[in-house]
């Protein structure tokens, strides 16, 4: 991956959105680059850190937990699900407030009608 889309991966689960990921290879980072034992953990062939947190990809991508698909259209499938989600919940949020504002808005007019017409 490329330095725009790390950087934005990092600002999307910062702001708590919604990341769906995939991979070609699910097994973990730590068998995926080869390295050895050090007194400071695992080192590649140029002496850099490699991470052993059980993660599929680096912790600066993505947290261990975070689920990472295996093929393109399983993220894409699952994206799609849950911002399908997202949006009927923010079309009901929506809702709720006019209905909100519409109840108010009658109560004020119930209230006016009655002080011109009973409270004279």
């Amino acid at each position: 991956m490329d330095p725009g889309t790390a950087w934005e991966l990092g600002y999307a689960e910062a702001r708590g959105k919604p990341v769906f990921l995939w991979t070609v290879d699910r097994s973990e980072l730590i068998d995926r680059i080869p390295g050895a034992p050090s007194d400071n953990g695992w080192r590649d062939g140029d002496g850099h850190a490699i991470e052993d947190f059980g993660a599929i990809e680096n912790l600066m991508i993505t947290m261990p937990d975070t689920f990472v698909y295996d093929d393109p259209e399983k993220a894409i499938r699952a994206a799609t699900e849950a911002l399908s989600y997202i949006k009927v919940r923010r079309g009901m949020q929506v809702g709720i407030a006019r209905a909100f504002v519409m109840a108010g808005a009658a109560a004020l007019v119930a209230g006016l009608l009655a002080n011109f017409f009973i409270w004279k």
